[in-house]
Parts: structure tokens; C-alpha cells; sequence
């Protein structure tokens, strides 16, 4: 056996049994360990997509509901006995020259489907003016592509005055 002086470390030379202490992990236990920890950064990146999906199609319905209501306030704010033509403050066409009910129709729908198209993924709207029970009403529908491919929609309807002018 050599042992040196000063030194901890001891080598014994032909003996068959060293001496040997197992502090260390062997390759299958590391192994083990990956495949674990692989499982499991798996399982949270699953959760977080879905999170992520769930989350993004809460903001579109928020701006589809948005936009349905904005629409609904110019189309029920077109009165018959309103004096025409009348500028529109926010109303970039109206604003400068004065509008009549048709040309702000036009311009606020431009606008709206401008802003369908940019904030929602494939969107596209539309409204009609139709009876429920009755009653005249708006029907506003917008729809969209959610992130998994499917075509989602929100349907706002408005009641509206015996002064509202349809167009």
C-alpha cells in the first residue's frame, strides 16, 4: 500500500479490496431524474398553453362584446329627428364636413369592420334590424378564428326606439 505523508488520499496496490465510498449518482439514477423532470416540464407546458388559449379567448369575446356594443351605440344613436347633416366629433370623415345619416352609417361601419378585422383573428361582422316579440331590435354578430382553428362568435342585440332611422 503507498500512503503519503500529509496526503488523505490512500492507494493500496494489489489488494482486491479498495477502499471506496459511494458519494457520488450513478448515470441511471441521473437518468431517472431527467426523464422526471422532462415529465414534469411537460405536464406545466401543457397547462400553460392551455392557460394561454383559455386566456386568449377571453379577450376576444371581451372585444367582440366591445365592438357589438360600439356599433350598437352609433347605429341606435341614428335618430330620424336629428337635424342633418351634423358633424361628429371622433368621427375622422363626419368630423371635418358635416354628414347625413347615410354617410356617418357608412363611415362608422368602414371603422367598425376596420377594427373587427384588426383586433380579432379572422373577423368578420354584421348586423340586421329585426323584430324579437315584437319589439325592434339590432342584432349584432361578429365572429372569429379561435387559436385551435374553430369559428367562435358573440351575438349582441340592442333594443331600439321608435326614432331610431334604419338605414
Amino acid at each position: 500500500a503507498l500512503s503519503l505523508p500529509g496526503n488523505r488520499l490512500r492507494r493500496h496496490v494489489g489488494s482486491r479490496h479498495s477502499e471506496r465510498t459511494n458519494s457520488g449518482t450513478t448515470l441511471v439514477e441521473m437518468l431517472v431524474a431527467v426523464v422526471l423532470l422532462s415529465a414534469g416540464m411537460v405536464a406545466v407546458a401543457g397547462m400553460l398553453n392551455d392557460s394561454m388559449n383559455s386566456l386568449a379567448g377571453s379577450l376576444h369575446q371581451q372585444r367582440a362584446a366591445q365592438l357589438g356594443n360600439n356599433l350598437g351605440e352609433v347605429l341606435s344613436g341614428l335618430h330620424a329627428d336629428t337635424a342633418w347633416p351634423m358633424r361628429v366629433p371622433g368621427n375622422f370623415h363626419c368630423e371635418m364636413t358635416p354628414c347625413n345619416p347615410a354617410e356617418l352609417l357608412a363611415d362608422s361601419l368602414d371603422d367598425w369592420q376596420r377594427q373587427i378585422k384588426r383586433l380579432l383573428p379572422g373577423g368578420r361582422g354584421q348586423f340586421t334590424f329585426t323584430a324579437d316579440h315584437g319589439q325592434p331590435v339590432i342584432e349584432i354578430q361578429i365572429e372569429w378564428q379561435t387559436r385551435s382553428g374553430n369559428t367562435a362568435d358573440m351575438v349582441t342585440v340592442i333594443p331600439v326606439s321608435a326614432e331610431t332611422a334604419a338605414p
